[in-house]
């Protein structure tokens, strides 16, 4: 292999580490596992605000049970009172009566508060059911995302390392000199080295001088771009599916 197909081989090692590269940084950002993500915190907080609601109702259910309970004995003593032989006139027995029925229509209200606040419970379980079985869902596809993500990085970072381990023993072969000045144009340019497809510099899109193309196709020697500087390489037309051009 001449100095000039050294180089092209380098050039696609470097392009291949890039793109490979790229793509890693890719993963970290990839769409749908931030949705899912962002999606599964926000699941999360919803749950918190049931629960906390959830939490809350009990503590009022508890402190209407108390109530209802105080009330009920309230009732009862009334009604002991009443009943019990020991009302000494209209006046105690009006009085009485009418503790006794505001007594009962507490209680009244009490439980009607009470079902209410149950079935305002029943129905935030329910909602929490639905959620935790939703976030669970979620959580496996983050799962699952994650493991494809994690194959797909170890998959690129072992074909990262082949490429550099192939690339170091390239380096050698090359003429230092040689080597320096692809270098320089690479980071220069973005690219050491392009392709001439159909007859034009694939590194600034002008078309090569007749005169210069007999000499590319034979690829012995170093011809570079008189447009862009670049070092052109010569593609034949059944190599460029090879390369993906």
């Amino acid at each position: 292999m001449n100095q000039l197909n050294l180089i092209w081989e380098l050039e696609i090692q470097n392009e291949a580490i890039e793109r490979y590269k790229i793509e890693l940084a890719n993963f970290n950002e990839y769409t749908r596992l931030k949705e899912m993500t962002q999606k599964s915190n926000e699941v999360k907080l919803s749950l918190n605000l049931i629960e906390e609601k959830i939490s809350m109702g009990n503590q009022e259910i508890r402190k209407l049970e108390r109530s209802l309970k105080e009330s009920d004995y309230l009732k009862k003593k009334l009604e002991n009172d009443l009943y019990g032989g020991s009302i000494r006139g209209g006046k105690q027995l009006e009085q009485l009566t009418h503790e006794r029925e505001r007594t009962i229509e507490k209680i009244d209200n009490l439980e009607s508060s009470i079902l209410e606040l149950l079935d305002r419970l029943d129905n935030l379980e329910a909602e929490h059911d639905n959620l935790e079985r939703e976030h669970v869902l979620i959580l496996n596809e983050i799962d699952n995302l994650q493991e494809i993500i994690e194959a797909l990085v170890k998959k690129h970072n072992s074909k990262i390392y082949k490429l550099e381990e192939e690339r170091a023993s390239l380096i050698p072969q090359i003429d230092r000199d040689i080597l320096a000045r692809y270098e320089a144009s690479r980071l220069k340019r973005g690219k050491g080295i392009v392709p001439v497809i159909d007859d034009v510099c694939s590194g600034c899109n002008v078309r090569i001088p007749t005169y210069l193309l007999q000499d590319l196709r034979k690829q012995e020697e170093f011809i570079y771009c008189e447009s862009c500087g670049r070092l052109l390489y010569y593609i034949e037309k059944d190599e460029k599916e090879k390369i993906g051009i």
